[in-house]
């Protein structure tokens, strides 16, 4: 199925601490990789958003320089369009194995 994906924020926090801004992340796609990268997912301003193209199964990869706990993650979905993220997964891997997926069961999970 076709579907885009865009997000104005995302917040990944490790003991109390926002990670996000220091980890790789990257989009499988870009609608316009000027105006739309995935370093909008870290700038702390929720009127700027990345944006993939449409596209079968669109992803945003955060990428770890090693195994990291966790504590929490909060997305916030471009203003407007948070249909856009219903049914939305977190896949998360250890390598190329999936160990966890979490499901958006609901849009209004993400803020």
């Amino acid at each position: 199925k076709n579907n885009v994906i865009n997000l104005a924020e995302i917040k990944i926090y490790q003991n109390g601490k926002k990670i996000a801004d220091s980890i790789d992340i990257h989009q499988s796609s870009y609608y316009d990789a000027e105006r739309f990268p995935s370093e909008r997912l870290t700038d702390s301003d929720l009127k700027t958003f990345m944006h993939t193209e449409v596209q079968n199964d669109p992803r945003v990869i955060c990428s770890f320089p090693e195994q990291t706990q966790i504590d929490s993650i909060t997305g916030w979905c471009r203003s407007g369009f948070s249909k856009r993220f219903q049914n939305g997964e977190f896949h998360f891997f250890r390598g190329d194995d999936l160990v966890h997926r979490w499901k958006f069961s609901d849009s209004s999970l993400v803020r």
